[in-house]
């Protein structure tokens, strides 16, 4: 087999397929016995224990010693093989008190597997699951003979395995003829469930010769009584999901209406066979609940952790909340992650090179290890091949390709947009899309895809990323910082004001991310229907803002004050307070015999410590003022008549602001003279001075001007 089939190797013979097993066994974790380390089955142990150092198995092990052949002892790898603890999980199991384990019984589980005889009685006792796991500890059973033990073992009493089929219709060892059984039940199913490529007679073929070649107990298949708690009649579970996808799979036998599972053998050479040895995604099972960062390791390395039981064992698999499923059957848990490991074989290798890669990204722009959208792309629930063979892939074609494994029927899956009318990237979202413009070649060499072939909704926003691209470079130093400007870049159209908001942002630079109390952080929404979606905050003294394009200008002001600060002299709020009260008595109409005066005003402003602090001074004067009671109206029956154009503030308040206004002008001209400041400078701080958000600086204090309500700027409103 070549070209998409990526030159699988030939099995063509029963050697050929005993070296294929070996060689798919050698991608994963070591089943052999450290040195050192004694396995000898003890009828005392009570408990199988993980090791103290779960990472030792990401250990290199060594180099074999030339005369013994040994490995060196580790002293982190103890107590079994890095398959066996990688198998636990992190969990300890632990033998029922009412169980009592003896030599006769494990060598009795031991000879029934070889057999495949799984209607001797040695397997049908409640004591067989911790024989057969003695027996995986020792290196005598493979991970794939315990995990089938575990898949019959885990069907409920209620609805009890039924019959175990063989697949082949005798023993002779060069004999693949199949059993009249697996032509009736197990053929029609593996058709239904041969995702992504054709089912040829050569594929068949390379499968019954893994098939023979496998241990006996994994040459079989087997029919439980239908459990209606994984497909119920009048409700949608996980189960439902699984049969829609032919991963569930059902059988008429006798008359009656069966549930059908394949061993874990008959599973993993159905994959060896389709993609070959290093194509084939693996289901490596784990005892307990698998976690998030066990899926992610899984597909980069093309396995699929698979979650599974062992009854009475204090070990509990998650069974609730899968797909938003209120509660599962664990066959249907265990048989929804053996489905995604057939799912993974059939999206493009270089496809899932992008998608590890698009995750990568997005971890490193947004510094969370998790979000919805990561863990979308890691989940990989991608049904677009499951039914078609890709062939001849080019970068025009992966275009296409793209939109239809990410964009299928409308859909969002790895939630890359926040809306489309009009179209709106999440910051995910945001963090692919400038990847794309930034290493176009990289995503056509790589992952066959033409960033510029790619359609609706990507397409528009491709070319919009390249016009904000040539407007702030393409070297940035701080993520945040960058998804900020392209939130500005959308909402501000005055080319000018933008690129002053960019060198705001560039002058604030490191504060921004730096600074303990105002700082923009990526984090997540925490609830609705985009809780775990990643969102850029700024946090402002203890405050914070979710940026998006309806907020953004919210943070001009802000932003603003925060360069001006560092150009001004840093705020004291205790000191403004101080002086606020010692003037405040004077806020109060001038035929009340007020005193408020511009050397009132500069007695206290020269008692603050920094030009900022003076500005803060002058516009909580200003705030007082237009919320004093002191202020009343002598003719306001008459004023009430022309209100629609007369200014709704008294005649002394007007002349109060006026004071605070001249009284501003004079700090920033100060300011202005005593540094020297150029006509650049003096542009930019008056931009500033504009933008800074002074409720003081927009009051009009015209006696006269047509208004439609009579509200005046205010920050209490």
């Amino acid at each position: 087999m070549a070209g998409d089939d990526y030159g699988l190797a030939e099995i063509r013979t029963l050697s050929d397929a005993k070296d294929a097993w070996e060689s798919f066994a050698g991608r994963f974790f070591s089943p052999e016995i450290p040195p050192g380390v004694d396995v000898t089955f003890n009828p005392e142990l009570r408990q199988f224990t993980p090791r103290p150092k779960k990472d030792a198995k990401y250990k290199h092990p060594g180099f074999r010693d030339k005369e013994t052949n040994e490995l060196p002892v580790d002293a982190e790898r103890t107590l079994h093989s890095d398959d066996f603890d990688d198998f636990l999980n992190g969990n300890t199991v632990t033998i029922p008190e009412r169980i009592t384990l003896t030599l006769d019984g494990l060598k009795k589980v031991k000879d029934a597997l070889e057999r495949g005889d799984y209607e001797d009685e040695a397997l049908k006792t409640e004591d067989h699951t911790f024989y057969a796991l003695w027996l995986f500890k020792q290196n005598i059973i493979t991970r794939q003979q315990m995990s089938t033990i575990l898949a019959r073992a885990q069907i409920p009493q209620e609805y009890p395995l039924e019959r175990t089929f063989h697949i082949f219709a005798n023993d002779n060892k060069n004999d693949i003829t199949l059993s009249p059984e697996a032509k009736q039940l197990w053929l029609p199913a593996l058709a239904k469930t041969w995702y992504g490529k054709e089912f040829t007679e050569e594929h068949l073929t390379r499968l019954l010769l893994l098939l023979k070649t496998a241990p006996k107990s994994e040459q079989i298949f087997f029919i439980s009584k239908a459990n209606p708690k994984i497909v119920p009649p009048e409700e949608r579970a996980l189960g439902t999901a699984l049969e829609i996808n032919n991963a569930w799979h059902m059988t008429q036998y006798g008359g009656k209406t069966y549930d059908l599972h394949f061993s874990f053998g008959l599973t993993e050479a159905v994959q060896i066979a389709k993609y070959g040895i290093n194509g084939a995604a693996a289901s490596r099972t784990k005892l307990g609940k698998v976690g998030i960062d066990a899926v992610r390791e899984g597909v980069e390395f093309y396995y699929r952790p698979t979650a599974i039981s062992m009854p009475d064992s204090g070990v509990e698999a998650t069974t609730k909340g899968i797909h938003g499923y209120t509660d599962s059957p664990m066959p249907a848990v265990t048989a929804h992650d053996v489905f995604h490991s057939k799912l993974h074989n059939t999206i493009r290798p270089e496809f899932h090179m992008m998608l590890n890669h698009m995750s990568q990204v997005i971890s490193k722009h947004t510094k969370q290890k998790w979000s919805k959208t990561i863990w979308e792309l890691v989940d990989r629930e991608f049904h677009s091949f499951q039914y078609q063979t890709i062939k001849d892939l080019t970068p025009k074609k992966g275009a296409a390709l793209f939109v239809q494994m990410l964009h299928r029927n409308g859909r969002d899956p790895a939630f890359l947009f926040k809306k489309y009318d009009p179209l709106e990237l999440s910051d995910d979202g945001f963090a692919i899309v400038w990847n794309m413009v930034n290493q176009p070649d990289v995503w056509k060499r790589l992952y066959k895809i033409d960033i510029d072939q790619i359609g609706f909704p990507y397409g528009k926003l491709i070319e919009k990323m390249k016009d904000f691209k040539k407007e702030v470079g393409s070297e940035h130093k701080h993520p945040e910082v960058l998804r900020l400007k392209y939130h500005f870049f959308n909402v501000i159209s005055n080319n000018t004001e933008f690129k002053k908001i960019c060198n705001l942002l560039d002058t604030l630079g490191d504060k921004l991310i730096l600074d303990k109390e105002q700082k923009l952080v990526f984090g997540k929404y925490t609830k609705g229907a985009d809780k775990n979606l990643t969102i850029l905050k700024f946090k402002n003294f203890g405050k914070e803002v979710q940026i998006d394009e309806g907020s953004v200008k919210q943070l001009i002001p802000i932003l603003v004050n925060m360069r001006l600060a560092m150009k001004f002299g840093e705020k004291n709020d205790e000191a403004v307070n101080g002086e606020l009260k010692k003037v405040s008595g004077e806020f109060k109409s001038t035929y009340q015999q007020s005193k408020l005066s511009k050397d009132l005003l500069a007695t206290s402003i020269s008692n603050l410590p920094s030009l900022t602090a003076k500005l803060d001074f002058l516009e909580a004067c200003y705030e007082e003022i237009i919320h004093s009671k002191g202020y009343t109206r002598r003719h306001a029956t008459a004023d009430n008549m022309f209100s629609f154009f007369k200014n709704p503030l008294t005649t002394s308040q007007r002349e109060h602001i006026v004071l605070l206004k001249e009284k501003q002008n004079e700090l920033i001209a100060q300011y202005q003279k005593e540094n020297s400041l150029d006509q650049n400078d003096i542009a930019e701080l008056e931009w500033d001075m504009k933008n800074r958000g002074s409720n003081l600086y927009l009051c009009k204090t015209e006696r006269f001007y047509l208004h439609i309500d009579s509200t005046v700027p205010s920050a209490r409103m």
